[in-house]
C-alpha cells in the first residue's frame, strides 16, 4: 500500500482499496457454503457413498 500512496500522492487510493478488499471479502464470505459437522472429504453435495473393504 506504500507503493498505492507513492504513485498517486494521495490516500484515497489506499482507502479505496482497503474499500475494494473488504467488499471482495464480504462477497466471498456470502458466496461459501455452510460445513459445519460434514465431511470435507466429499466432492459434492450428494449423500456420501461409504466402501467397506475387508482387511
Amino acid at each position: 500500500m506504500t507503493a498505492l500512496l507513492a504513485a498517486t500522492g494521495s490516500s484515497w487510493s489506499v482507502s479505496l482499496y482497503i474499500i475494494a478488499c473488504a467488499a471482495l471479502t464480504f462477497v466471498a464470505l456470502a458466496t461459501i457454503k455452510e460445513r459445519f459437522q460434514r465431511d470435507l472429504y466429499e466432492t459434492s453435495d450428494a449423500p456420501a457413498r461409504r466402501e467397506l473393504t475387508a482387511g
